[in-house]
């Protein structure tokens, strides 16, 4: 009987390793699911999997997405651990870059950068309130 019970048991062992999913599977399970979650499916999320730990990298908008991504890997099949490595943009970066919170090159932000007053011109300055006005040339 306890032959019987060794056998079986080690049968058992091997149908379950045997059925385990690898990192690509369980890589591939990642993507698609943070592909299809309404929360994270817009950000740039990157997976690699090793050893059936996940490690996520990129950068995403808010904590809230970064916990969801954490979240959405860890049901994917087979995964035992999830390295959450992703950035959370500062506030009012956008893909522009530092402060252009979304708004392209050359747009105003409220701060005046569309001309500005005195000399300042396009960078934003005050410009010197002393500036002398510009000469106005007469018609002859």
């Amino acid at each position: 009987m306890t032959k019987v019970r060794v056998l079986f048991l080690s049968f058992m062992t091997a149908v379950l390793v045997g059925c385990a999913p690898t990192d690509a599977t369980i890589n591939s399970s990642v993507k698609q699911k943070l592909a299809a979650d309404d929360t994270v499916k817009s950000a740039t999320i990157e997976a690699s999997t090793k050893k059936k730990i996940v490690t996520l990298t990129g950068t995403v908008d808010s904590q809230q997405m970064k916990d969801r991504a954490t979240t959405v890997a860890r049901q994917a099949d087979g995964v035992s651990d999830v390295v959450n490595q992703i950035a959370v943009a500062p506030s009012g970066e956008g893909p522009y870059g530092p402060g252009a919170a979304g708004h392209g090159p050359g747009m105003n932000n409220g701060r005046g950068n569309m001309g500005g007053q005195g000399s300042g011109g396009m960078s934003g300055g005050q410009g010197s309130e002393a500036s002398p006005p510009s000469p106005q040339k007469q018609p002859e």
